[in-house]
């Protein structure tokens, strides 16, 4: 085997958030469901609790403040949880398969990622790319756990479980539109920017924390709301 095609297929080139041709069925699927992945870990612990009157027990042991922060750390951390875990061991795979060695500018220049390619750090991914590649885990983890927690708080104001699953699915295809249609160049859907792979539009990271900060506010705004409004728990 030549070295070329030891470099061509290592595990930064080869995993989930990469894959080396970038159009990988697997690896599309993936992002583009990541937030009905997140939300069906714990999107609707809150329904539950209160259509069988657990709240009601907790809040004998525990103060409303707790429980409520309680529940939406626990939400972001399993949501996030549950996308990175499949992240993690896809990339350990590729280590027990293929070879340790650096991507080449020059040999892996088809993945679009150089300079001036509007990637985030294309001199990470060359020079540190196991750093670039946990980095790139670190930010599903986060959107995931935003993507939950969203879902979340709308399990305040809606009572249908498929509308809760599906409300972050909608955001993300929301964004998806708009990205194509208004704002061509940039990414602005974590489907956009999430992906290694995915160099179809400028990753921008001020945008990135952006999206991540407004959905944020948004979802920190409604979940107070939903836990004032609940005020009988």
């Amino acid at each position: 085997m030549s070295v070329k095609k030891h470099v061509t297929f290592t595990p930064y080139t080869a995993w989930l958030s990469m894959d080396f041709s970038g159009t990988s069925a697997l690896m599309l699927l993936f992002y583009l469901l990541l937030p009905i992945i997140a939300s069906l870990s714990a999107s609707t612990i809150f329904l539950e609790d209160k259509r069988n009157h657990l709240i009601c027990y907790v809040l004998l042991n525990s103060s409303r403040k707790k429980y409520f922060s309680m529940l939406f750390l626990k939400t972001f951390l399993t949501g996030a949880v549950v996308v990175a875990l499949p992240l993690i061991i896809d990339l350990i795979g590729c280590f027990l398969l293929l070879p340790n060695l650096k991507p080449d500018p020059l040999i892996n220049v088809n993945l679009g990622i150089y300079e001036g390619s509007g990637d985030l750090f294309p001199h990470l991914f060359y020079a540190h790319p196991l750093v670039y590649a946990l980095f790139n885990i670190a930010i599903s983890f986060v959107f995931a756990g935003l993507f939950v927690t969203f879902a979340l708080a709308a399990s305040f104001y809606i009572k249908n479980k498929m509308v809760i699953l599906l409300l972050p699915f909608c955001l993300q295809l929301l964004s998806i539109a708009v990205n194509s249609f208004v704002m061509k160049n940039m990414a602005l859907s974590p489907f956009g920017f999430l992906p290694e792979a995915i160099t179809t539009y400028d990753k921008s990271f001020l945008a990135i924390v952006l999206y991540g900060g407004i959905l944020f506010l948004v979802t920190l705004f409604l979940y107070v709301r939903g836990v004032k409004n609940n005020e009988a728990f």
